[in-house]
């Protein structure tokens, strides 16, 4: 169309000519063809739930409306130099097309804009970022619907483990989104023409994904330190399952103590232990047990929180405390000194599988 609108001119058609204008509408009805037809695209893809389609379609789109806007323009420019202004009618023509041509400058620098936007838009979209966010949204939503079936079934412990388990998927996910938006930021840094009003942008996001990293592990922990609190000792085995049994029985004699009910306790009593009354000495030996249980807890949490994966560490931290009983007859160590040893590795960068190699070496030398 460029060489028509070219060829007229050269030819010495005068611009009020049919064929002349012709050129020129056709080449403005083509930009705005090539509009519609972008626009049309990225709704669809919307509606159809394609973000990164939708994206796509508008950045080529405005890509391919800008060119078909710079050739109407070098059209409407070359073609008004053949305008004879030295006559009324040719001024008015003049005039008229100077405007037309002021409007489309003007349009051509908002699509300039735009396709700046659109195109950070689209390779934002091409990170996953969006994907891992959706993702995110979806673990903590199915989170809470957990939660809320056991609690309406009053199952604390439920709802406590479900509220765990959740929470260590999505710090998991919110990892990821972490690393995604540090990689995106030095992207940008190193590619060339990043605007300043971009990186900001980009820094944002950083910054608020560390936030939320950090809300995550900080729920996490206090959830984990909740399912210490009514299951102390490790269910994983049968010893702790029943000593579980009996920390929980123990704890709803107490409350019932304080209203009144001495009786209801020492029932309770006597359905954990198959005694009377329990001793002194039997309740110290149930803190202690609590407390070196609270300690490999802290364990998993660092573990965890030092980017292991939490079923790998759980199953680790099991290992440690059969181990420890084993390492605490052997080299004539507390229990207590054994948990402080794998803790201490786990705090100097240890894995947990790492840990639990090196720890009967350091206690051999």
């Amino acid at each position: 169309m460029a060489d028509i609108m070219v060829d007229s001119v050269t030819t010495g058609i005068d611009l009020n000519e049919t064929k002349a204008v012709e050129a020129i509408n056709r080449l403005k009805s083509a930009v705005k063809d090539s509009t519609r037809e972008w626009q049309i695209n990225e709704a669809q893809a919307k509606s159809a739930g394609d973000a990164v389609s939708a994206s796509k379609y508008r950045y080529e789109g405005l890509s391919e409306a800008m060119e078909k806007q710079k050739a109407y323009i070098a059209n409407l420019s070359e073609a008004m130099k053949t305008i004879n202004r030295n006559t009324e009618v040719g001024e008015k023509a003049y005039q008229k097309y100077n405007g037309q041509l002021t409007t489309a400058e003007r349009s051509l620098a908002s699509m300039t804009g735009q396709l700046n936007r659109a195109k950070a838009a689209y390779e934002y979209q091409q990170t996953g970022i969006e994907d891992l966010n959706k993702s995110l949204s979806a673990n903590d939503k199915l989170m809470q619907s957990q939660i809320d079936l056991y609690e309406k079934t009053r199952n604390k412990m439920g709802a406590a483990k479900a509220e765990v388990s959740g929470l260590s998927t999505s710090y998991a996910k919110q990892t990821e989104i972490y690393r995604a938006q540090v990689t995106e930021l030095k992207r940008l840094e190193s590619a060339e023409g990043t605007s300043s009003e971009t990186l900001v942008k980009q820094k944002t996001r950083v910054n608020e994904a560390a936030s939320s990293l950090l809300n995550y592990r900080n729920k996490l922990l206090e959830a984990n330190l909740a399912v210490t609190k009514m299951q102390p000792f490790n269910s994983e085995s049968l010893i702790g399952k029943g000593l579980n049994t009996v920390y929980q029985t123990t704890e709803k004699a107490t409350d019932v103590m304080a209203a009144g009910y001495q009786k209801v306790k020492s029932a309770a009593y006597q359905s954990a232990f198959g005694i009377a009354a329990i001793g002194a000495a039997a309740v110290k030996g149930a803190q202690m047990a609590s407390e070196l249980q609270n300690q490999y807890k802290t364990t998993f949490n660092l573990l965890v929180t030092g980017g292991e994966q939490a079923k790998e560490a759980q199953e680790n931290v099991n290992k440690m405390q059969e181990q420890g009983s084993e390492l605490s007859v052997k080299y004539g160590k507390t229990q207590k000194e054994i948990a402080d040893g794998y803790q201490e590795l786990v705090k100097r960068g240890y894995t947990s599988a790492q840990a639990l190699g090196a720890l009967p070496t350091m206690l051999q030398a």
